[in-house]
């Protein structure tokens, strides 16, 4: 029985070698993510909340306004499509690159701003749902309206009326 007993310590032992080697191995993998847990007290992921980690980081941050180039890019190119787009589904697309351009703009300033809060991020993605459920209204209109008038173009929408 002796040796049974001493049997459970060395499992007990190896045990928790393996958990250590595992708790290795999981770092080395989140390492190769830059994931990596920080012992300074700050958040648990590298790029976290504290000042020194984002002094840090800021060298290897991609600056906020170039973010928001390609977002007031993106804006007005979707004015500019929504206004002078003939066709029905160029316009939906503009008006998509205009939504879009509103959701990384949330998204940014909630990264930059206030980096350890989420609102901006949730604000995104339920400005990406509204996006989806308007798309899809918008999609069944133009089919309903195909299907009347035999195109798509907005001029020819007058035909619909009664």
């Amino acid at each position: 029985m002796q040796e049974k007993g001493s049997n459970r310590v060395i499992a007990g032992r190896n045990d928790e070698a393996n958990q250590r080697k595992q708790r290795k191995n999981d770092i080395d993998i989140l390492d190769c993510f830059g994931l990596r847990p920080r012992n300074d007290g700050g958040s648990s992921l590298r790029g976290g909340t504290t000042k020194q980690s984002r002094e840090k980081n800021r060298e290897f941050m991609i600056q906020m306004e170039y973010y928001l180039i390609i977002s007031t890019l993106m804006f007005f190119i979707g004015i500019y499509g929504f206004i002078t787009r003939k066709n029905m589904i160029a316009i939906l697309i503009s008006l998509e690159l205009v939504l879009n351009a509103v959701e990384i703009n949330f998204a940014v300033f909630n990264r930059y701003l206030y980096p350890e809060q989420m609102e901006g991020m949730f604000f995104a993605l339920f400005g990406i749902a509204i996006t989806a459920a308007e798309t899809t209204v918008a999609l069944a209109i133009i089919i309903n309206a195909y299907r009347a008038i035999g195109n798509i173009e907005i001029k020819n929408l007058s035909r619909m009326k009664g």
